[in-house]
């Protein structure tokens, strides 16, 4: 076993692959132009006995009178992404020259499709994007009422179905998620090599956050509601940090991870495309997603497993940010924004000294 976890620490030297068009995540100022802002979120409720199976969503839009309009959705299906792209199509297909969507990063696919439908698109709730603000409070006051409905009707379970009930002692607060804390900040030139370092973490209530951490202080942070396992979350932060390679460019990049399955999901698919069907846990959209990451970025790039809580300083760092966006998720936004984003500003000064 010793021998084993030694071979996985070895840097393994990953030739880029041809570039593709990506989904950006950082708006311009001809995003914010569009005549129509829309944006997307969408939930379950795991708390809420019976409706655990529901997929609920709100598309909220701002015309080009400035007024906001907000347009509701449930199913059924586990992956409504069809019922979800044709009421897209009803409320802005024909407006879709003049519209901008942006979507937030946990939702993978649908940011595809929606760019295949024809629409403009970008990942990530931006307050660019005027509709953001408002559909992050339309769903915080859904979720309210629903719960609330579900507490007076008895419905209502004393922990998420995703927890065991027997014999379980969870060890974290079970406050519900509300809000997607968001935080992308770059620097405006990018070294020509760089080091990066990229974590997740999650709570039995699914408050989940992924977050990377650069040398230089660049720091981007997405927090969520996720039931999926730590290992596909930590996946889901090697493809941000794909992406963020995709946005800045530079010539090589050293990207550090503390999990192993995710090490060896990502060598895999870098050196030869593809891996088992549920090789380490990880499902086949996110290998899919990894793949549109990799073919997206021109940079040389280097996988390196890190021991985790070893004292590695951009590990601690990263782990520690993405402990702050899950934990400020479980908060009012009102109450806890400018706290998180004090403490990103620590973080980023203690652990890259790259505070900008």
């Amino acid at each position: 076993m010793a021998e084993f976890v030694q071979s996985q620490l070895s840097t393994a030297r990953l030739e880029p692959r041809p570039r593709s068009s990506s989904i950006p995540c950082v708006p311009t100022s001809t995003h914010a132009a569009s005549a129509f802002h829309a944006a997307f979120i969408a939930w379950t409720t795991p708390q809420i006995a019976g409706s655990a199976e529901f997929i609920y969503w709100i598309i909220a839009i701002r015309n080009e009178r400035q007024e906001p309009t907000m347009h509701r959705g449930q199913s059924s299906s586990p992956r409504p992404m069809a019922e979800i792209i044709e009421h897209f199509e009803r409320l802005l297909g024909q407006r879709k020259s003049e519209t901008w969507v942006a979507l937030g990063k946990r939702h993978w696919y649908l940011p595809k499709y929606l760019q295949a439908a024809g629409f403009t698109v970008t990942r990530g709730l931006n307050d660019l994007n005027q509709a953001s603000g408002v559909v992050h409070r339309e769903a915080e006051i859904a979720k309210r009422v629903q719960t609330r409905a579900a507490i007076q009707a008895g419905s209502a379970l004393a922990v998420p179905m995703a927890i065991p009930a027997r014999g379980h002692r969870p060890r974290h607060d079970l406050s519900p998620q509300q809000w997607q804390p968001e935080y992308w900040d770059l620097a405006d030139h990018a070294p020509s090599s760089i080091a990066l370092a990229v974590d997740a973490s999650t709570d039995p209530t699914g408050a989940s956050a992924v977050a990377l951490l650069s040398e230089h202080g660049d720091a981007v942070l997405y927090g969520g509601e996720s039931f999926d396992t730590i290992s596909m979350l930590e996946f889901a932060a090697l493809i941000v940090a794909l992406e963020y390679l995709a946005t800045t460019s530079p010539a090589s990049a050293t990207i550090h991870t503390d999990s192993a399955d995710v090490y060896r999901v990502a060598q895999a698919l870098a050196l030869e495309g593809r891996c088992e069907t549920g090789y380490c846990g990880i499902s086949e959209d996110s290998k899919h997603r990894f793949l549109q990451a990799w073919n997206s970025t021109e940079s040389q790039v280097a996988f390196e497993l890190v021991k985790g809580h070893s004292g590695e300083k951009l590990n601690e760092g990263a782990d520690q940010l993405a402990w702050a966006g899950r934990a400020a998720s479980k908060r009012p936004r009102e109450q806890v924004e400018a706290a998180l984003m004090s403490r990103i500003a620590e973080i980023r000064q203690a652990f890259t000294g790259g505070c900008r």
